[in-house]
Protein backbone atom coordinates (compact mmCIF):
# COMPACT_ATOMS: atom_id res chain seq x y z
CA UNK A 1 0.00 0.00 0.00
CA UNK A 2 1.10 3.41 -0.83
CA UNK A 3 2.24 5.91 2.03
CA UNK A 4 -0.21 8.46 2.73
CA UNK A 5 2.54 11.17 1.93
CA UNK A 6 3.41 9.79 -0.96
CA UNK A 7 -0.27 9.52 -1.61
CA UNK A 8 -0.66 13.50 -1.08
CA UNK A 9 2.69 14.27 -3.28
CA UNK A 10 1.37 12.29 -6.20
CA UNK A 11 -1.96 14.19 -6.30
CA UNK A 12 0.68 17.70 -6.48
CA UNK A 13 2.97 15.49 -8.78
CA UNK A 14 -0.19 15.32 -10.93
CA UNK A 15 -1.42 18.96 -11.20
CA UNK A 16 1.87 20.29 -11.55
CA UNK A 17 3.44 17.98 -14.04
CA UNK A 18 0.47 16.88 -16.01
CA UNK A 19 2.38 19.33 -18.48
CA UNK A 20 5.56 17.42 -18.87
CA UNK A 21 5.10 15.72 -21.99
CA UNK A 22 4.70 11.35 -22.54
CA UNK A 23 6.45 9.71 -25.16
CA UNK A 24 5.06 6.36 -26.16
CA UNK A 25 7.09 3.74 -28.04
CA UNK A 26 5.78 0.17 -30.29
CA UNK A 27 3.17 0.04 -32.64
CA UNK A 28 0.51 3.27 -32.45
CA UNK A 29 -3.09 2.07 -32.30
CA UNK A 30 -5.89 4.56 -31.27
CA UNK A 31 -9.31 3.07 -29.74
CA UNK A 32 -12.08 5.01 -28.50
CA UNK A 33 -11.84 6.08 -25.12
CA UNK A 34 -14.95 6.75 -24.35
CA UNK A 35 -16.09 2.89 -24.12
CA UNK A 36 -17.09 1.80 -20.45
CA UNK A 37 -13.17 0.21 -18.52
CA UNK A 38 -15.20 -0.40 -15.55
CA UNK A 39 -17.71 -0.03 -12.91
CA UNK A 40 -17.34 0.98 -9.38
CA UNK A 41 -20.20 1.04 -7.38
CA UNK A 42 -22.09 2.20 -9.56
CA UNK A 43 -19.84 5.08 -11.48
CA UNK A 44 -18.61 4.05 -15.02
CA UNK A 45 -14.99 4.91 -15.97
CA UNK A 46 -14.50 4.99 -19.57
CA UNK A 47 -11.41 3.52 -20.99
CA UNK A 48 -9.53 6.64 -21.72
CA UNK A 49 -9.34 8.62 -18.09
CA UNK A 50 -8.11 4.54 -16.95
CA UNK A 51 -5.72 4.56 -19.46
CA UNK A 52 -4.30 7.98 -18.73
CA UNK A 53 -4.18 7.19 -15.20
CA UNK A 54 -2.49 3.83 -15.98
CA UNK A 55 -0.25 5.20 -18.72
CA UNK A 56 1.08 8.31 -16.20
CA UNK A 57 1.80 5.71 -13.37
CA UNK A 58 3.82 3.51 -16.12
CA UNK A 59 5.54 6.76 -16.63
CA UNK A 60 5.96 7.38 -12.94
CA UNK A 61 7.88 3.85 -12.28
CA UNK A 62 9.86 4.20 -15.39
CA UNK A 63 11.33 7.42 -14.35
CA UNK A 64 11.68 6.06 -10.73
CA UNK A 65 13.76 2.66 -12.21
CA UNK A 66 15.69 4.76 -14.44
CA UNK A 67 16.49 7.67 -11.58
CA UNK A 68 18.52 4.60 -9.79
CA UNK A 69 20.14 3.88 -12.89
CA UNK A 70 18.31 0.41 -13.25
CA UNK A 71 18.02 -1.01 -16.64
CA UNK A 72 13.93 -0.80 -17.78
CA UNK A 73 14.33 -2.53 -21.24
CA UNK A 74 12.53 -5.57 -19.59
CA UNK A 75 10.80 -4.40 -16.95
CA UNK A 76 7.35 -5.16 -17.60
CA UNK A 77 8.28 -8.71 -18.90
CA UNK A 78 10.05 -9.82 -15.50
CA UNK A 79 8.80 -12.92 -14.14
CA UNK A 80 6.34 -12.59 -10.93
CA UNK A 81 4.33 -15.18 -8.98
CA UNK A 82 1.17 -13.93 -10.66
CA UNK A 83 2.52 -13.59 -14.70
CA UNK A 84 4.78 -10.68 -15.19
CA UNK A 85 5.31 -7.45 -13.76
CA UNK A 86 3.13 -5.66 -16.36
CA UNK A 87 0.32 -7.23 -15.16
CA UNK A 88 0.88 -7.09 -11.49
CA UNK A 89 1.10 -3.42 -11.90
CA UNK A 90 -1.78 -3.40 -14.15
CA UNK A 91 -3.97 -5.36 -11.26
CA UNK A 92 -2.58 -2.74 -8.58
CA UNK A 93 -3.11 -0.10 -10.90
CA UNK A 94 -7.18 -0.88 -10.88
CA UNK A 95 -7.27 -1.48 -7.38
CA UNK A 96 -5.09 2.33 -7.41
CA UNK A 97 -7.87 3.79 -9.51
CA UNK A 98 -10.69 2.28 -8.23
CA UNK A 99 -10.07 3.91 -4.44
CA UNK A 100 -9.74 7.01 -6.22
CA UNK A 101 -13.39 6.89 -7.51
CA UNK A 102 -14.65 5.73 -4.25
CA UNK A 103 -12.44 8.74 -2.64
CA UNK A 104 -14.86 11.37 -4.75
CA UNK A 105 -18.06 8.73 -3.94
CA UNK A 106 -17.55 9.02 -0.40
CA UNK A 107 -16.61 13.11 -0.62
CA UNK A 108 -20.10 14.13 0.90
CA UNK A 109 -19.62 12.44 4.06
CA UNK A 110 -16.60 14.33 4.31
CA UNK A 111 -18.31 17.84 3.82
CA UNK A 112 -15.60 17.80 1.07
CA UNK A 113 -15.95 18.99 -2.78
CA UNK A 114 -14.32 21.22 -5.17
CA UNK A 115 -14.22 24.86 -5.51
CA UNK A 116 -14.95 26.43 -8.75
CA UNK A 117 -10.79 27.53 -8.46
CA UNK A 118 -10.15 23.58 -8.33
CA UNK A 119 -12.36 22.91 -11.11
CA UNK A 120 -10.88 25.87 -13.42
CA UNK A 121 -7.09 24.65 -12.50
CA UNK A 122 -7.52 21.27 -13.46
CA UNK A 123 -9.22 22.50 -16.96
CA UNK A 124 -6.23 24.55 -17.28
CA UNK A 125 -3.86 21.95 -16.51
CA UNK A 126 -5.76 19.68 -19.07
CA UNK A 127 -5.36 22.44 -21.52
CA UNK A 128 -1.64 22.32 -21.63
CA UNK A 129 -1.02 18.95 -21.59
CA UNK A 130 -3.26 18.70 -24.71
CA UNK A 131 -1.53 21.10 -26.33
CA UNK A 132 2.05 19.83 -25.41
CA UNK A 133 1.23 16.10 -26.50
CA UNK A 134 1.89 14.97 -30.24
CA UNK A 135 -2.04 14.19 -31.82
CA UNK A 136 -0.77 10.51 -32.68
CA UNK A 137 0.01 10.10 -28.87
CA UNK A 138 -2.96 11.32 -27.05
CA UNK A 139 -4.54 8.60 -29.70
CA UNK A 140 -2.87 6.02 -28.34
CA UNK A 141 -4.16 6.85 -25.22
CA UNK A 142 -7.53 7.47 -25.97
CA UNK A 143 -8.03 10.74 -23.69
CA UNK A 144 -9.73 14.05 -24.08
CA UNK A 145 -9.30 17.43 -22.19
CA UNK A 146 -12.30 16.77 -20.33
CA UNK A 147 -11.50 13.04 -19.06
CA UNK A 148 -7.55 14.62 -18.04
CA UNK A 149 -9.68 17.44 -15.92
CA UNK A 150 -11.47 14.62 -14.11
CA UNK A 151 -8.50 12.57 -13.44
CA UNK A 152 -7.12 15.59 -11.65
CA UNK A 153 -10.08 16.28 -9.72
CA UNK A 154 -10.01 12.93 -8.72
CA UNK A 155 -6.29 13.80 -7.84
CA UNK A 156 -8.01 16.66 -5.41
CA UNK A 157 -10.36 15.32 -3.70
CA UNK A 158 -7.35 12.79 -2.65
CA UNK A 159 -5.55 15.62 -1.18
CA UNK A 160 -8.51 16.94 0.39
CA UNK A 161 -10.19 13.51 2.18
CA UNK A 162 -6.33 12.26 3.45
CA UNK A 163 -5.90 14.83 5.82
CA UNK A 164 -10.25 14.42 7.27
CA UNK A 165 -10.09 10.91 7.24
CA UNK A 166 -7.30 10.70 9.31
CA UNK A 167 -7.96 13.55 11.58
CA UNK A 168 -8.48 11.35 14.55
CA UNK A 169 -5.35 9.43 14.32
CA UNK A 170 -3.03 9.70 17.80
CA UNK A 171 -0.65 12.60 17.15
CA UNK A 172 1.19 11.72 20.74
CA UNK A 173 4.80 9.81 20.62
CA UNK A 174 6.46 9.94 23.81
CA UNK A 175 10.50 10.66 23.88
CA UNK A 176 10.82 6.91 24.43
CA UNK A 177 9.15 5.59 21.61
CA UNK A 178 11.10 8.01 18.91
CA UNK A 179 14.26 8.40 20.79
CA UNK A 180 17.53 8.69 18.18
CA UNK A 181 20.93 8.13 18.42
CA UNK A 182 23.12 10.21 15.98
CA UNK A 183 26.60 8.43 15.35
CA UNK A 184 29.57 9.29 12.53
CA UNK A 185 31.28 6.40 11.07
CA UNK A 186 34.10 5.87 8.34
CA UNK A 187 33.67 2.15 6.84
CA UNK A 188 36.50 0.28 4.89
CA UNK A 189 34.91 -2.29 2.89
CA UNK A 190 36.58 -5.83 2.68
CA UNK A 191 34.35 -6.66 -0.02
CA UNK A 192 36.31 -8.21 -2.95
CA UNK A 193 35.95 -5.94 -5.96
CA UNK A 194 37.01 -8.67 -8.79
CA UNK A 195 35.18 -11.73 -9.62
CA UNK A 196 36.46 -15.30 -10.95
CA UNK A 197 35.00 -17.17 -14.59
CA UNK A 198 31.70 -17.70 -13.16
CA UNK A 199 30.94 -13.92 -11.82
CA UNK A 200 31.43 -14.84 -8.11
CA UNK A 201 32.80 -11.95 -5.90
CA UNK A 202 36.62 -13.58 -5.20
CA UNK A 203 37.13 -12.76 -1.29
CA UNK A 204 40.10 -11.03 -0.28
CA UNK A 205 43.03 -12.66 1.25
CA UNK A 206 44.54 -12.35 4.70
CA UNK A 207 46.90 -10.11 4.01
CA UNK A 208 44.48 -7.63 2.18
CA UNK A 209 42.35 -7.71 4.84
CA UNK A 210 45.03 -6.65 7.17
CA UNK A 211 45.79 -3.92 4.82
CA UNK A 212 42.05 -2.70 5.06
CA UNK A 213 42.60 -2.63 9.04
CA UNK A 214 45.64 -0.81 9.04
CA UNK A 215 43.72 1.57 5.81
CA UNK A 216 41.09 1.99 9.14
CA UNK A 217 43.61 2.50 11.43
CA UNK A 218 45.07 5.49 9.51
CA UNK A 219 41.61 7.66 9.73
CA UNK A 220 41.35 6.74 12.85
CA UNK A 221 44.64 8.14 14.21
CA UNK A 222 44.04 11.03 11.65
CA UNK A 223 40.42 11.71 13.53
CA UNK A 224 42.13 11.33 17.07
CA UNK A 225 44.89 13.84 15.93
CA UNK A 226 42.15 16.62 14.96
CA UNK A 227 41.59 19.47 17.48
CA UNK A 228 38.02 18.98 18.26
CA UNK A 229 36.95 15.32 17.65
CA UNK A 230 33.81 15.95 18.23
CA UNK A 231 33.23 18.46 15.41
CA UNK A 232 35.57 17.21 12.77
CA UNK A 233 35.11 16.47 9.06
CA UNK A 234 35.57 12.58 8.85
CA UNK A 235 35.07 12.64 5.30
CA UNK A 236 37.53 15.29 4.80
CA UNK A 237 40.14 13.09 6.88
CA UNK A 238 39.42 10.31 5.70
CA UNK A 239 40.06 11.27 2.25
CA UNK A 240 43.59 12.56 2.71
CA UNK A 241 44.17 8.98 3.81
CA UNK A 242 42.19 7.64 0.80
CA UNK A 243 40.45 9.20 -1.67
CA UNK A 244 37.19 6.78 -2.05
CA UNK A 245 36.53 6.81 1.50
CA UNK A 246 34.14 8.93 3.27
CA UNK A 247 31.80 9.49 6.34
CA UNK A 248 28.53 8.53 7.33
CA UNK A 249 26.03 9.87 9.17
CA UNK A 250 23.16 7.99 10.69
CA UNK A 251 20.33 8.03 13.02
CA UNK A 252 19.11 5.16 14.78
CA UNK A 253 16.14 3.76 17.31
CA UNK A 254 14.35 1.21 19.06
CA UNK A 255 13.18 -0.76 15.93
CA UNK A 256 16.11 0.12 13.75
CA UNK A 257 17.26 -2.85 11.56
CA UNK A 258 19.88 -1.70 9.43
CA UNK A 259 22.74 -0.60 11.56
CA UNK A 260 25.17 -2.98 12.86
CA UNK A 261 24.64 -3.56 16.15
CA UNK A 262 28.40 -3.88 16.68
CA UNK A 263 28.58 0.07 15.87
CA UNK A 264 25.19 -0.34 18.27
CA UNK A 265 26.81 -1.34 21.30
CA UNK A 266 30.20 0.51 20.81
CA UNK A 267 28.34 3.93 20.89
CA UNK A 268 26.65 2.79 23.82
CA UNK A 269 29.95 2.73 25.71
CA UNK A 270 30.35 6.14 24.55
CA UNK A 271 30.10 9.83 25.39
CA UNK A 272 28.48 12.36 23.26
CA UNK A 273 31.31 13.76 21.07
CA UNK A 274 33.90 10.80 21.90
CA UNK A 275 35.53 9.00 18.97
CA UNK A 276 35.78 5.03 19.85
CA UNK A 277 38.95 3.87 20.61
CA UNK A 278 39.70 1.27 18.30
CA UNK A 279 38.69 0.36 14.75
CA UNK A 280 35.47 -1.73 14.82
CA UNK A 281 35.34 -5.00 12.81
CA UNK A 282 31.67 -5.22 11.05
CA UNK A 283 29.51 -7.92 12.56
CA UNK A 284 29.66 -9.75 8.72
CA UNK A 285 33.11 -9.34 8.20
CA UNK A 286 32.66 -7.02 5.95
CA UNK A 287 34.54 -4.17 6.84
CA UNK A 288 36.16 -1.77 9.33
CA UNK A 289 34.82 1.36 11.41
CA UNK A 290 35.97 4.16 12.92
CA UNK A 291 32.90 4.92 14.79
CA UNK A 292 31.92 8.71 16.81
CA UNK A 293 29.03 9.00 18.75
CA UNK A 294 27.14 12.07 18.00
CA UNK A 295 24.08 12.08 20.22
CA UNK A 296 23.25 9.91 22.28
CA UNK A 297 19.55 11.37 22.58
CA UNK A 298 19.41 13.55 19.30
CA UNK A 299 16.44 15.86 19.47
CA UNK A 300 16.41 16.78 16.02
CA UNK A 301 16.53 13.23 14.72
CA UNK A 302 14.00 12.59 17.13
CA UNK A 303 11.24 15.06 16.56
CA UNK A 304 11.46 13.77 13.02
CA UNK A 305 10.84 10.70 14.06
CA UNK A 306 7.91 11.78 15.88
CA UNK A 307 6.45 12.57 12.52
CA UNK A 308 7.86 9.45 10.88
CA UNK A 309 5.76 7.31 13.27
CA UNK A 310 2.36 9.51 13.46
CA UNK A 311 2.33 9.37 9.32
CA UNK A 312 2.65 6.00 9.58
CA UNK A 313 -0.31 5.64 11.97
CA UNK A 314 -2.20 8.13 9.55
CA UNK A 315 -0.95 5.88 6.58
CA UNK A 316 -2.61 2.87 8.57
CA UNK A 317 -5.70 5.04 9.26
CA UNK A 318 -6.49 5.81 5.60
CA UNK A 319 -5.68 1.98 4.30
CA UNK A 320 -8.03 1.11 6.55
CA UNK A 321 -10.54 2.86 5.28
CA UNK A 322 -10.08 2.76 1.42
CA UNK A 323 -9.85 -0.86 2.13
CA UNK A 324 -13.36 -1.18 3.56
CA UNK A 325 -14.85 0.73 1.05
CA UNK A 326 -13.18 -1.48 -1.94
CA UNK A 327 -14.22 -4.48 -0.38
CA UNK A 328 -17.79 -3.60 0.08
CA UNK A 329 -17.68 -1.57 -3.38
CA UNK A 330 -19.52 -3.80 -6.44
CA UNK A 331 -17.16 -3.61 -8.88
CA UNK A 332 -17.09 -4.50 -12.87
CA UNK A 333 -14.06 -4.65 -15.28
CA UNK A 334 -14.96 -4.80 -19.12
CA UNK A 335 -13.18 -6.09 -22.77
CA UNK A 336 -12.00 -2.69 -23.15
CA UNK A 337 -9.86 -2.87 -19.91
CA UNK A 338 -8.95 -5.99 -20.32
CA UNK A 339 -7.56 -5.18 -23.65
CA UNK A 340 -4.87 -2.41 -22.35
CA UNK A 341 -1.69 -4.40 -21.60
CA UNK A 342 1.42 -3.50 -20.15
CA UNK A 343 4.52 -4.34 -22.05
CA UNK A 344 8.17 -3.68 -23.34
CA UNK A 345 6.92 -3.06 -26.68
CA UNK A 346 4.51 -0.31 -25.39
CA UNK A 347 6.47 2.11 -22.88
CA UNK A 348 5.39 5.76 -21.78
CA UNK A 349 7.95 7.56 -20.76
CA UNK A 350 8.24 11.49 -19.25
CA UNK A 351 10.05 13.51 -21.96
CA UNK A 352 13.27 15.36 -20.63
CA UNK A 353 13.30 19.00 -21.00
CA UNK A 354 15.15 20.64 -23.86
CA UNK A 355 18.94 21.71 -23.15
CA UNK A 356 19.32 24.71 -21.32
CA UNK A 357 18.88 28.16 -23.44
CA UNK A 358 20.82 31.05 -23.78
CA UNK A 359 19.84 32.42 -19.99
CA UNK A 360 21.17 29.06 -18.32
CA UNK A 361 17.62 28.06 -17.84
CA UNK A 362 15.67 24.70 -18.66
CA UNK A 363 13.70 25.13 -21.71
CA UNK A 364 9.86 23.34 -21.62
CA UNK A 365 8.85 22.38 -25.93
CA UNK A 366 5.64 21.31 -24.65
CA UNK A 367 5.64 17.80 -27.58
CA UNK A 368 6.07 14.53 -27.29
CA UNK A 369 7.83 12.32 -29.36
CA UNK A 370 8.12 8.60 -29.98
CA UNK A 371 11.12 6.66 -29.39
CA UNK A 372 12.72 3.42 -29.06
CA UNK A 373 14.94 3.99 -25.91
CA UNK A 374 13.98 5.20 -22.60
CA UNK A 375 14.54 8.67 -21.15
CA UNK A 376 14.50 9.73 -17.68
CA UNK A 377 12.96 12.74 -16.04
CA UNK A 378 14.33 15.00 -12.93
CA UNK A 379 11.21 14.53 -11.50
CA UNK A 380 10.49 12.65 -8.18
CA UNK A 381 8.21 9.52 -8.26
CA UNK A 382 4.92 9.31 -6.94
CA UNK A 383 5.21 5.57 -6.15
CA UNK A 384 6.00 3.53 -2.86
CA UNK A 385 9.35 5.36 -2.89
CA UNK A 386 8.42 6.93 0.19
CA UNK A 387 8.19 4.06 2.53
CA UNK A 388 8.92 4.85 6.27
CA UNK A 389 12.42 4.24 7.22
CA UNK A 390 13.50 3.55 10.80
CA UNK A 391 16.77 5.33 10.20
CA UNK A 392 18.29 8.52 8.20
CA UNK A 393 21.32 8.20 6.47
CA UNK A 394 23.85 10.85 4.78
CA UNK A 395 27.18 9.91 2.97
CA UNK A 396 27.51 6.33 1.11
CA UNK A 397 30.08 4.01 2.20
CA UNK A 398 33.00 2.68 0.70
Amino acid sequence: MRNLSAKIACALLAVSLVTASMSGCGKETAFDGTEEAFVIDGESVNVGKANFLLRFQQATMMNYYAMFGQNTSALWSTATEGGTYGEQFKDDMLENIEKMYLLKSHAEEYNVSLSEDDIAKADAAADTFISANDKEVLKKLGVTKEDISEVLQLYAYQNKMAELMTADTNTEVSDDEAAQTSITYVKVSTTGTETDSAGKTIDLTDKERAEKEELAKKVLEKVQASDDVANADMSALAKEVDENLTATTRSYGSDDTTTDDVLKKAAGELKDGELNAKVVEGTDGDGYYVLRLDKTFDEEKTEQKKTEIVNTRKQEKYNEILDGWLKDAEKKTTKAWDQLKVTDKDVYTFKQAESTDTNGTDSNTGSTSSSSTDSSSSVSSSSDSSSTSSSSQEGTDE
